[in-house]
């Protein structure tokens, strides 16, 4: 579980890292009732769509936002934080089961810590604000994810490498590297075979958590994303549709409606939920990207080329990797004007110096 939670579970005491960096998350108000919607159940207990939505936002941050994202990320994001969001409830209602009682003092300590990285009482408290929290629900969130990081270790019966174990590995590499020699590598086989023995041992103990305890995902668009990887793109619109109900305004549910129907062939329903889309968010640079992408692969070249020129009108000329991909499509296209366009683009972010009438 600890090395896996490099990669799913937030480190309680990176959050100063990770919280303070991104201080421009939209408040989310916790009285309105689409905030307070659940989005999933641990044993009867829930996880609310205002954590989901903000651990997404803090993932989102975290890889670049619009340097990186596209309108297919963005859901998968989604799922990858519901997942994150379970595991996370499921140690949890482990933990209390048990009795474990977190450091409160180190809690205290880290709180202090990230107070003091602000300039005033009321910096802090908009720090807090933004993020939709107040003092007693941030040293909650705190305890919460200390005791996420810090309780499966308490549980784990990690076995002992022993030297026989350690030589029969050791004979074991020799035969695909004979030059290896034991006293000059034992060390360093150790310490592998203690990572991936702490590595089985902590999936297996959350394995075995997971398949004991009674987990259902009520949010419709993680459901549908998981219904479109799947193929099974039926479901996915389905699910999808019920999300449109709830976020009539955003644009990526009409795109990935569209992706289904469009894989399932029915042209008519795919270019109607791209047009809603592109009507919803006529200024999406992504929206005319996945619009061209698909075009693209119906061979429809000439309308593609037309929504890349809109995706370039459209763009963040200061966003290189977004100028990049479009670039893609215009050499693909063999749209040879809008493709020179993009590179002195890109020439002129990568060395500012360049004036636009560098050849």
């Amino acid at each position: 579980m600890a090395k896996k939670s490099k990669g799913t579970l937030i480190r309680w005491s990176a959050l100063v890292l990770i919280l303070l960096g991104f201080i421009a998350f939209i408040v989310l108000d916790r009285q309105h009732d689409r905030s307070m919607t659940e989005v999933a159940t641990v044993n009867g207990k829930p996880i609310y769509l205002y954590e989901l939505e903000r651990e997404v936002k803090n993932y989102y941050d975290q890889i670049g936002g619009t340097q990186r994202i596209t309108d297919d990320n963005i859901d998968d994001l989604r799922v990858a934080v519901m997942d994150m969001l379970v595991e996370q409830k499921v140690v949890l209602l482990d933990a209390a089961k048990k009795g474990y009682v977190a450091n409160i003092e180190e809690i205290d300590k880290s709180i202090t810590d990230q107070k003091g990285q602000t300039q005033s009482q009321a910096e802090w408290e908009a720090f807090l604000s933004s993020w939709g929290f107040t003092e007693a629900s941030f040293k909650q969130y705190m305890i919460e994810m200390y005791t996420v990081d810090k309780y499966p270790e308490t549980q784990w019966n990690i076995p002992e490498v022993t030297e026989e174990m350690l030589y029969a590995e050791y004979l074991k590499r020799k035969e695909t590297s004979p030059n290896l020699v034991y006293e000059e590598t034992k060390d360093f086989i150790k310490t592998t075979m203690e990572i991936d023995l702490e590595l089985q041992t902590s999936q297996a103990w959350y394995k075995a958590l997971e398949e004991s305890s009674k987990i259902k995902i009520l949010d419709k668009r993680v459901l549908g994303r998981k219904a479109f990887a799947a193929e099974d793109y039926k479901a996915a619109i389905s699910y999808y549709s019920k999300a449109r109900k709830a976020e009539p305004k955003d644009a990526y549910i009409d795109v990935t409606i569209a992706k289904a129907y469009s894989a399932l062939g029915d042209d008519a329903q795919f270019r109607k939920f791209f047009e809603s889309a592109v009507k919803k968010d006529p200024n999406n640079t992504f929206v005319h990207m996945a619009f061209a992408k698909l075009l693209i692969e119906k061979g429809q070249n000439d309308e593609a080329a037309e929504e890349i020129r809109k995706s370039i009108a459209a763009a963040d000329k200061t966003n290189m990797a977004l100028l990049e991909r479009i670039e893609e499509f215009t050499l693909q296209l063999e749209m040879n004007a809008e493709a020179d366009q993009l590179d002195l683009m890109i020439r002129k972010l990568m060395m500012p110096s360049i004036t636009s009438t560098t050849p």
